[in-house]
Protein backbone atom coordinates (compact mmCIF):
# COMPACT_ATOMS: atom_id res chain seq x y z
CA UNK A 1 0.00 0.00 0.00
CA UNK A 2 2.75 2.43 0.77
CA UNK A 3 4.60 1.66 -2.27
CA UNK A 4 1.17 2.70 -4.05
CA UNK A 5 0.97 6.21 -2.49
CA UNK A 6 4.34 6.66 -3.07
CA UNK A 7 3.98 6.28 -6.41
CA UNK A 8 0.98 8.06 -6.81
CA UNK A 9 2.43 11.04 -4.89
CA UNK A 10 5.31 11.22 -7.01
CA UNK A 11 2.87 11.14 -9.84
CA UNK A 12 1.31 14.43 -9.20
CA UNK A 13 2.64 17.26 -10.88
CA UNK A 14 5.09 19.73 -9.25
CA UNK A 15 5.85 23.50 -9.70
CA UNK A 16 8.11 26.77 -8.52
CA UNK A 17 8.61 29.98 -8.66
CA UNK A 18 12.08 31.17 -9.64
CA UNK A 19 12.41 35.01 -8.90
CA UNK A 20 14.91 36.70 -10.35
CA UNK A 21 15.91 40.02 -8.78
CA UNK A 22 15.67 43.08 -10.51
CA UNK A 23 16.50 46.64 -10.36
CA UNK A 24 14.10 49.49 -11.12
CA UNK A 25 15.70 50.15 -14.41
CA UNK A 26 15.15 46.46 -15.53
CA UNK A 27 11.29 46.63 -13.82
CA UNK A 28 11.11 49.91 -16.12
CA UNK A 29 12.59 48.89 -19.38
CA UNK A 30 10.34 45.73 -19.00
CA UNK A 31 7.02 46.98 -18.13
CA UNK A 32 4.97 48.50 -21.04
CA UNK A 33 2.67 50.20 -18.74
CA UNK A 34 4.03 51.93 -14.93
CA UNK A 35 0.87 53.30 -13.09
CA UNK A 36 0.30 54.61 -9.50
CA UNK A 37 -3.81 53.60 -8.70
CA UNK A 38 -5.47 51.98 -5.96
CA UNK A 39 -7.15 48.75 -5.48
CA UNK A 40 -11.16 48.39 -6.32
CA UNK A 41 -12.14 44.92 -6.21
CA UNK A 42 -10.65 41.03 -6.29
CA UNK A 43 -11.99 38.28 -8.13
CA UNK A 44 -10.50 34.79 -7.89
CA UNK A 45 -11.89 31.99 -10.30
CA UNK A 46 -10.62 29.01 -12.02
CA UNK A 47 -9.46 29.45 -15.48
CA UNK A 48 -11.26 28.01 -19.10
CA UNK A 49 -10.31 24.78 -18.99
CA UNK A 50 -10.61 24.40 -14.74
CA UNK A 51 -6.98 23.77 -14.21
CA UNK A 52 -5.85 26.79 -12.68
CA UNK A 53 -6.75 29.69 -10.02
CA UNK A 54 -6.01 33.21 -10.56
CA UNK A 55 -7.04 36.49 -9.10
CA UNK A 56 -8.09 38.79 -10.83
CA UNK A 57 -7.83 42.79 -9.19
CA UNK A 58 -9.41 45.42 -10.46
CA UNK A 59 -7.10 48.42 -9.67
CA UNK A 60 -8.56 52.27 -10.39
CA UNK A 61 -5.72 54.58 -11.95
CA UNK A 62 -4.61 58.03 -10.24
CA UNK A 63 -1.72 58.16 -12.57
CA UNK A 64 0.38 56.87 -15.55
CA UNK A 65 3.59 57.15 -15.70
CA UNK A 66 4.46 55.20 -18.94
CA UNK A 67 1.91 54.03 -21.24
CA UNK A 68 -1.43 54.70 -22.32
CA UNK A 69 -3.51 52.58 -19.88
CA UNK A 70 -6.91 52.42 -19.77
CA UNK A 71 -8.76 54.54 -16.35
CA UNK A 72 -9.50 51.27 -14.87
CA UNK A 73 -7.27 48.04 -15.59
CA UNK A 74 -7.52 44.35 -13.95
CA UNK A 75 -4.44 42.43 -13.27
CA UNK A 76 -4.24 38.67 -13.62
CA UNK A 77 -2.06 36.76 -10.81
CA UNK A 78 -1.71 33.07 -10.44
CA UNK A 79 -3.17 31.48 -7.39
CA UNK A 80 -6.11 32.47 -4.82
CA UNK A 81 -8.91 30.50 -2.83
CA UNK A 82 -12.18 29.16 -4.99
CA UNK A 83 -14.17 27.18 -2.46
CA UNK A 84 -11.85 24.41 -0.63
CA UNK A 85 -8.88 25.38 -2.82
CA UNK A 86 -6.59 27.25 -1.88
CA UNK A 87 -3.41 27.82 -4.14
CA UNK A 88 -0.38 29.49 -2.95
CA UNK A 89 2.27 30.69 -5.77
CA UNK A 90 5.36 32.13 -3.77
CA UNK A 91 6.32 35.18 -5.43
CA UNK A 92 2.95 36.98 -6.56
CA UNK A 93 2.17 39.99 -5.23
CA UNK A 94 -0.66 40.17 -2.38
CA UNK A 95 -2.66 43.69 -3.53
CA UNK A 96 -5.07 44.75 -0.98
CA UNK A 97 -8.50 46.45 -1.17
CA UNK A 98 -8.60 49.86 -1.25
CA UNK A 99 -4.69 50.14 -1.18
CA UNK A 100 -2.40 52.34 -3.08
CA UNK A 101 0.19 51.10 -5.40
CA UNK A 102 3.19 51.98 -8.07
CA UNK A 103 2.51 48.82 -10.40
CA UNK A 104 4.78 47.68 -13.41
CA UNK A 105 2.97 45.75 -15.86
CA UNK A 106 2.92 44.06 -19.35
CA UNK A 107 0.03 42.47 -21.45
CA UNK A 108 -1.01 39.46 -20.23
CA UNK A 109 -1.54 37.54 -23.69
CA UNK A 110 -4.22 38.20 -26.14
CA UNK A 111 -7.01 38.86 -23.12
CA UNK A 112 -7.65 42.42 -21.76
CA UNK A 113 -5.56 41.74 -18.43
CA UNK A 114 -2.03 42.93 -17.44
CA UNK A 115 0.81 40.63 -15.23
CA UNK A 116 2.82 41.91 -12.97
CA UNK A 117 6.86 42.39 -14.42
CA UNK A 118 8.56 40.60 -11.37
CA UNK A 119 5.72 39.53 -9.80
CA UNK A 120 6.14 40.94 -6.30
CA UNK A 121 8.97 43.28 -7.02
CA UNK A 122 6.29 44.94 -9.54
CA UNK A 123 4.36 46.28 -7.17
CA UNK A 124 5.01 49.11 -4.56
CA UNK A 125 2.79 49.78 -1.83
CA UNK A 126 2.35 53.41 -1.18
CA UNK A 127 1.70 53.89 2.63
CA UNK A 128 0.41 57.25 4.00
CA UNK A 129 0.54 58.81 7.09
CA UNK A 130 1.06 62.24 8.74
CA UNK A 131 4.35 62.54 7.26
CA UNK A 132 3.19 62.27 3.81
CA UNK A 133 3.26 59.40 1.23
CA UNK A 134 6.34 56.68 1.26
CA UNK A 135 6.85 53.75 -0.87
CA UNK A 136 6.97 49.91 0.83
CA UNK A 137 10.30 48.41 -1.15
CA UNK A 138 8.44 44.65 -1.50
CA UNK A 139 11.94 43.33 -1.12
CA UNK A 140 13.46 45.34 1.67
CA UNK A 141 15.73 47.10 -0.80
CA UNK A 142 15.70 48.36 -4.75
CA UNK A 143 19.03 48.83 -7.19
CA UNK A 144 17.77 51.89 -9.27
CA UNK A 145 20.18 50.63 -12.26
CA UNK A 146 23.00 49.37 -12.83
CA UNK A 147 25.35 51.53 -11.17
CA UNK A 148 25.71 51.22 -7.27
CA UNK A 149 22.54 53.35 -6.29
CA UNK A 150 20.27 51.47 -3.44
CA UNK A 151 16.77 52.81 -2.43
CA UNK A 152 17.30 51.16 1.30
CA UNK A 153 14.44 53.03 3.64
CA UNK A 154 10.74 53.79 1.86
CA UNK A 155 11.18 56.52 -0.11
CA UNK A 156 9.06 59.63 -0.60
CA UNK A 157 6.14 58.74 -3.30
CA UNK A 158 7.98 62.33 -5.19
CA UNK A 159 11.20 60.55 -4.84
CA UNK A 160 10.50 57.27 -6.50
CA UNK A 161 8.53 58.80 -8.74
CA UNK A 162 10.99 61.24 -9.86
CA UNK A 163 13.73 57.71 -9.64
CA UNK A 164 11.63 56.03 -12.01
CA UNK A 165 11.31 59.06 -14.49
CA UNK A 166 15.19 59.44 -14.92
CA UNK A 167 15.46 55.78 -15.44
CA UNK A 168 12.54 56.14 -17.72
CA UNK A 169 14.92 59.13 -20.00
CA UNK A 170 18.44 56.50 -19.68
CA UNK A 171 18.67 54.97 -22.49
CA UNK A 172 18.84 51.32 -22.59
CA UNK A 173 22.28 49.73 -22.77
CA UNK A 174 22.32 46.15 -24.49
CA UNK A 175 25.45 44.09 -23.98
CA UNK A 176 27.71 43.52 -26.69
CA UNK A 177 27.37 39.86 -27.81
CA UNK A 178 23.93 39.36 -26.67
CA UNK A 179 21.99 40.17 -30.76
Amino acid sequence: LSMILAATWAALPAGATTLVRMSLSQLSQASSTIVRGHVVGQETRWNSSHTRILTYTTVQLNEALKGQPPSTLVIEQPGGTVGNFHVHVPGAAHLRPQAEYVLFLEPAGKTQTFRMVGMMQGAFRIHRNGNGSRIILPLGALRTGSGTQTLIQAPSLGEFQATISGVLRTPMIIPRGTM
